[in-house]
């Protein structure tokens, strides 16, 4: 195909007929999945609320009266231990519901069959710890630059402010200094997450751990950034062409209503059992052939 620092338009063609191919075997898969993870997420917020209403129903007014008069927090700790439970039960199941969807992939790929039960609920907890332990590893390299980025132009703005005097001037300049410092962070910011870009697709197809993960995904995207943008960028904008025939009549025969209707439903049903999976599809073949054009084995 390309070479290892190239992604042409033909690539970018073969990537997407390929995506449109897996398409009638994967989109019930990934379908199935989500459906899965909304009602675990669902059934499970459901459970922890009733374990909130029978555990503090008789005592949450009296702990925020207590409160409310100076009292001690000691009382509302069981509560925010509870919170804090249901929170990590979300964050597991939704990143859990993600990995399924490229455990799919994968198994399309390979030619394996798993059933979407299976998948999520048994599969997808071999990556998880890995996928935190990564995503703590992505949150600190996209998030250095921009922090610099932001953190020099507040440094000169406080400069201008100890030395120069004319308030119009000052205003102008400062504001010139933060837009400037907010547009090189959020360049920054782009650049960096466009390394990532690929970071669960890595995960599943190499099975490695967490830095030799990180340092595949980085490779994959070195040297290819302009043609990753620009091929990510198109597919997202080519696959959503078709929402316009949801959207164009949901704006005339509906215009300025936020009630839902019809093709409300449909734009919905549509990014959810097509669009997703295209998506999910096109990033994970996208992957494979950077990771042999890099020559990056498993």
């Amino acid at each position: 195909m390309a070479n290892t620092k190239t992604i042409s338009f033909s690539v970018w063609k073969t990537l997407s007929r390929e995506a449109l191919s897996a398409f009638p075997k994967v989109w019930w898969r990934i379908a199935s999945v989500n459906i899965l993870t909304i009602l675990t997420l669902i059934i499970g917020t459901g459970i922890f609320a009733g374990i909130g209403y029978v555990s503090f129903q008789g005592t949450l007014e009296n702990i925020i009266a207590n409160i409310s008069f100076g009292g001690s927090l000691v009382g509302i700790i069981p509560l925010i231990a509870l919170v804090i439970v249901w929170a990590f039960f979300v964050l597991v199941f939704s990143m859990n519901g993600k990995i399924a969807n490229t455990i799919v992939l994968k198994n399309y790929v390979k030619k394996m069959k798993r059933s979407p039960f299976k998948v999520y609920f048994v599969d997808s907890w071999d990556y998880l710890w890995r996928q935190i332990v990564i995503a703590l590893h992505v949150l600190w390299y996209v998030l250095w630059p921009v922090l610099i980025a932001l953190g020099v132009g507040m440094f000169i703005m406080t400069i201008t402010n100890t030395t120069l005097h004319k308030e119009a001037l000052l205003a102008g300049l400062n504001f010139a200094v933060y837009g400037i410092a907010l547009g090189v962070a959020a360049l920054l910011a782009l650049w960096r997450l466009l390394h990532v870009a690929f970071m669960r697709s890595t995960l599943v197809h190499f099975d490695k751990d967490a830095k030799s993960t990180f340092t595949a995904m980085i490779g994959l995207v070195k040297g290819n950034w302009w043609g990753v943008f620009i091929s990510i960028v198109s597919f997202f904008i080519v696959a959503n062409i078709a929402r316009v025939l949801f959207l164009v009549p949901e704006s005339i025969f509906f215009p300025g209503e936020e009630d839902f209707n019809i093709f409300i439903l449909l734009d919905f049903l549509f990014s959810f059992f097509v669009l997703a999976p295209l998506l999910i599809s096109f990033l994970y073949l996208f992957m494979l052939y950077l990771s042999k054009t890099k020559k990056i084995k498993p």
